[in-house]
């Protein structure tokens, strides 16, 4: 210490502190060196406060220059001065600090002014903040807090506003923790020691605690509770004062008592900041006590904030508040290290559940057969008997608590161990997999289904889905020797939100159930009360990941688990589940821990089977999905495929949409859509676009879906989707279903109205119009409407015959030709869109009600109908666009339920006949014009043709004078 007091203060100027001369010499002498320690502990505390200051200055400006080395022996000089100064109290302390010129070392190292410097608080930044052994120097400076009695009276109400305000201001807090913290828990246990406001958003945070559970537990392990009395209590009677700090910077104390700006940690160990300071001010007010808290909310977007920090935060922020609010005595390490793992919770409640539930299941596939198995039924039915026993004797006995209890464990014991009654249970599983039609190409879209409705149900959580479905989306995996899954949607289980949303009512909280216990579905409850069903949320649909693999891990958040025997969930080992959180981080790297991943070891058939057909109608998928609108195809032996649905709005209500089809071989490269919105669901009507008008969709693609498609492909050449009733396996449509009806109803009414707005478009502007739709140059209207003819009326009369009485084509019948109302008659009524089927003048595009002729036989061939087009006769007769084909539009018509009742044939004869008159006389014009018709080659085809066509023709060619 001595050899550091001559090296830090031996170039002090000797006016300023004459004994350094005096010190200097005697530690050069050999003689007298020992005596130098004696020596100035004899002359410290005999300073005036200007040589005090004189040294301090010294010393701060020695430390600035000097090494590492040499400014911690600095400090340590620093550290005895300042001691001495303190030592003099704090009205001492405070004169010698406040000379001009005076600076003390602060966290970080650099010198500054006391009026900027805080005491130590790693909430402040080191700049702003005293080093920490300096800090402790002057702990005599530190304004006292007052050692207030514990108060006697709680609370009063504060008013609803305020409640509301404080409620508002805390989840604006830590809403945005959500996506980091795979637990909300430690969130909800801080809130529940802020009073009694902050108490009431905590349940919020809770998935599997409760405020009450939380309030148990630390009491149990209070040091004070048997002075103090209960934390709850003590909660009550203290009045908390939250400031939300939301800027880089915070008025603080400074150590000397004024105020000034101090920039905040990057890394603070807690939320709290403190002012004169404390962490926590207190004082007394009426017989109840103040507590003021100011907590800073984090720039989670700027810092290294992980899940590890953020709990740290919650834990010494909590501790801080029990602490100093509360005084309150306990270790919070151990609750919040179970509260970050709350969730884990889910999977031991849902063995329970399964267990309880499966039994019927169980006796159903004839599980019993085992011998293990029969004596845990065995037990469960003693439990029963001997419950209905002490139910109708009134007794009051643990008999059938205990049974039942036993027959629970063994029954769990042999789920989760027993491989031969795992194989046996899973065998019941995949034979109802069968009834009802899965297949293994099912799982794809069964679980796309699941993911999509995760997504939508985001926003029933007050949580924004655009993140989860346009720029994660759904990734399917083709690892070779699994299959991997993944998408952001709603957690398993996961059912509190923002804004106090909680969605128990919704069974949000059952999906483990819902996924692994049969014939559990709440869709008639939530039918019944007005809410929108989702497609497939986790029943039957799910469990068709049992036809490629006997053990399918999944991580959700923090709830991971595998399933043993079709029907049982238990944890992941630590290698397991690091396996999936690196597949999601590699996916996802910053939104890994709101992504759930299912891997399936394929165990029966390759990934690359599994996936072909998904693979295949890809494109739909994403077009008819409510809100994943990126899907991700990866694998190790293909070529990675992405597809997206980015439509543009034909027109402002959105109900008119046309996009690219990314991957539909053999198929139209876009497609146009037409939508009819039903509550918070819509259905869609597509159709392929080419760049001349309308395509057909490949003959593989399914007609109806139901998010995913159904099995059957009658090569309509269009797709409907929409919330119809599926059979139970999906491979059809639900037969006699009220509900489907109903919808094929509105389908047929939207399918009109938007094809009447697409032809007003068309008038309006057509060169736009087809510019927007990106079809060719040189594409008429006429082309364009006579393509939506030959895809809607030509080729649907043509697959669709009218004794197909099946429920797919009566439906499709349904949505476009049954009604004058509504569909395609409806528009051809409204519209001049439907084509002729004819040549020359009378090609154009004309309106049902307006076909008052058919060309019929002879005269509905080209060549013949070019020529007699052209006739006086015939034009005075049949105006353009009141006569159409027979074959091209009229007959097809009629095989589409289509009369048109006022329309007359009109045959080559009675072309004829107009011509001539009724005097039959030709004159030498009129028989120029008859001899061009009336050739060699005609006379041939007409002998060709058919006996009606050459019959009539006879009749009216008689003799012409």
């Amino acid at each position: 210490m001595v050899a550091d007091w001559v090296r830090t203060l031996g170039e002090m100027p000797e006016q300023a502190l004459p004994v350094v001369r005096l010190v200097k010499a005697m530690h050069a002498e050999d003689s007298v060196r020992s005596l130098l320690p004696t020596f100035l502990q004899s002359i410290s505390g005999r300073l005036r406060e200007n040589a005090y200051a004189e040294v301090l200055k010294h010393l701060a400006n020695v430390h600035e220059a000097a090494t590492a080395e040499a400014r911690e022996r600095a400090v340590n000089v620093i550290l005895r001065y300042l001691t001495a100064v303190a030592e003099a109290g704090p009205g001492f302390a405070t004169t010698v600090l406040k000379a001009d010129g005076v600076k003390l070392v602060s966290a970080s190292g650099a010198a500054r002014a006391p009026q900027k410097l805080a005491f130590a608080h790693d909430s402040i930044h080191p700049e702003d903040r005293l080093d920490q052994r300096i800090s402790r120097a002057l702990e005599v400076l530190r304004a006292e807090q007052p050692d207030l009695p514990e108060p006697i009276e709680e609370v009063p109400d504060v008013s609803d506003q305020s409640a509301a305000g404080l409620v508002a201001t805390l989840r604006g807090l830590f809403n945005p923790w959500r996506t980091t913290l795979s637990a909300c828990e430690p969130i909800g246990a801080l809130l529940c020691l802020l009073g009694a406001g902050a108490q009431s958003l905590s349940r919020e945070f809770f998935s599997t605690w409760s405020p009450e559970e939380v309030l148990d537990w630390l009491e149990e392990n209070d040091q004070t509770r048997g002075t103090l009395g209960r934390i709850r209590d003590r909660i009550r009677r203290r009045e908390f004062r939250l400031l939300i700090v939301t800027e880089p910077c915070a008025v603080v104390c400074s150590i000397l008592g004024n105020e000034f700006e101090a920039r905040l940690a990057d890394q603070p160990s807690t939320l709290l900041l403190p002012y004169h300071g404390y962490s926590i001010e207190a004082w007394q007010e009426d017989c109840h006590s103040v507590c003021r808290l100011r907590l800073r909310k984090l720039a989670l977007d700027r810092g290294n904030y992980t899940e590890e920090v953020l709990l740290a935060l919650l834990r010494e922020t909590a501790g801080a508040v029990l602490a100093q609010a509360l005084r309150a005595k306990v270790d919070v390490r151990p609750l919040f290290e179970k509260l970050s793992k709350a969730t884990q919770l889910h999977v031991a409640v849902a063995q329970n559940m399964i267990v309880d539930q499966a039994l019927a299941f169980l006796r159903q596939i004839g599980a019993q057969s085992h011998p293990n198995l029969k004596e845990a039924l065995g037990l469960w039915d003693d439990a029963r008997r001997q419950e209905a026993v002490e139910d109708v004797h009134k007794l009051i006995s643990r008999r059938s608590a205990d049974l039942r209890r036993q027959a629970r464990e063994k029954i769990r014991g042999l789920l989760a161990g027993d491989p031969l009654v795992q194989a046996v249970v899973l065998g019941g599983v995949k034979r109802k997999l069968s009834e009802f039609q899965y297949a293994a190409s099912s799982i794809p879209f069964e679980l796309w289904q699941n993911a999509d409705d995760a997504v939508a149900e985001l926003l029933k959580l007050g949580i924004d889905p655009s993140e989860a479905a346009i720029r994660l989306g759904f990734v399917a995996i083709d690892a070779g020797d699994s299959l991997v899954f993944a998408h952001w949607g709603r957690l398993i289980n996961e059912f509190a939100g923002t804004e106090g949303i909680n969605c128990r009512d919704a069974g949000f909280d059952r999906d483990l159930e819902k996924m692994l216990v049969p014939a559990i579905s709440d869709k008639s409850e939530i039918s019944a009360q007005g809410e929108t069903v989702l497609t497939g949320k986790f029943g039957l649909g799910f469990k068709s990941v049992f036809l490629v693999t006997d053990g399918p891990e999944v991580l959700s958040g923090s709830v991971d688990f595998a399933i043993r025997g079709g029907i049982y969930p238990v944890r992941l080992n630590e290698t397991e589940r690091t396996a999936l959180e690196a597949t999601l981080k590699m996916l996802a790297p910053d939104h890994w821990r709101r992504g759930t991943l299912i891997r399936l070891p394929a165990q029966t058939q390759s990934a690359g089977q599994v996936l072909s057909l998904f693979r295949r109608l890809a494109s739909l998928l994403v077009v008819f999905s409510r809100r994943l609108k990126r899907l991700r195809l990866c694998s190790n032996e293909e070529q990675d495929v992405e597809v997206r649905w980015h439509p543009k709005r034909l027109e402002l209500e959105g109900c008119i949409e046309f996009g690219a089809l990314d991957h539909l071989e053999g198929g139209p490269r876009r497609a146009l859509v037409l939508s009819l919105s039903i509550d918070n669901d819509r259905a869609q009507f597509l159709l392929g676009l080419g760049s001349d008008g309308f395509l057909p969709l490949p003959d593989d693609v399914p007609v109806f879906w139901v998010t995913a498609p159904t099995r059957d492909t009658p090569c309509y050449g269009f797709a409907v989707n929409g919330p119809f009733e599926p059979d139970v396996g999906r491979v059809q449509l639900a037969f006699q279903s009220e509900q489907n009806k109903q919808l094929a109803s509105g389908l047929a009414v939207a399918v009109a109205v938007r094809l009447v707005t697409i032809w007003k478009l068309s008038c309006e502007d057509w060169q736009g119009f087809s510019e927007k739709l990106d079809l060719a140059s040189g594409t008429t209207a006429h082309a364009f409407w006579e393509s939506l003819w030959d895809m809607l009326g030509r080729r649907f009369a043509d697959k669709c015959p009218k004794d197909d009485r099946s429920p797919l084509a009566t439906l499709a019948r349904r949505i476009l030709w049954n009604s004058e109302t509504d569909g395609l008659q409806c528009f051809y009524r409204s519209c001049p869109a439907l084509p002729t089927g004819l040549w020359s003048l009378y090609r154009t595009l004309t309106r049902l009600p307006d076909l008052h002729h058919v060309a019929a036989g002879a005269l509905d061939r080209e060549q013949i109908f070019k020529t007699v087009s052209f006739w006086p006769g015939f034009q005075r007769r049949v105006s353009v666009g009141c006569i159409c084909s027979n074959r091209q539009i009229a007959s097809i018509l009629g095989r589409l339920g289509v009369r048109l009742d006022k329309a007359e044939s009109v045959h080559l004869a009675n072309a004829v006949e107009w011509e001539l008159g009724k005097d039959r006389r030709a004159d030498p014009e009129l028989a120029a014009r008859l001899g061009q018709l009336i050739t060699p080659e005609f006379l041939k085809k007409l002998q060709e043709g058919r006996p009606d066509e050459r019959d009539e023709f006879a009749a009216y060619s008689g003799p012409i004078r």
